[in-house]
């Protein structure tokens, strides 16, 4: 993957975030149906809606 640089008048920059989300106690949420496949939608849309490119999305 090539890095792409945001610009701005001012600036030049380029984030790159890892983001873990750790649920109350570890409790297995993902296991429940359908919970991994909504968390990713949503997750998608509040990105696409801040034009934040998605690299990789994994549930685990």
């Amino acid at each position: 993957m090539e890095n792409k640089y945001r610009t701005t008048k001012t600036t030049v920059s380029l984030i790159n975030y890892h983001f873990i989300f750790c649920p109350r106690y570890r409790r297995k949420i993902f296991l429940i149906p359908n919970v991994e496949e909504r968390f990713k939608c949503l997750v998608k849309d509040v990105c696409k809606e801040i034009e934040i490119e998605i690299i990789a999305i994994e549930c685990d």
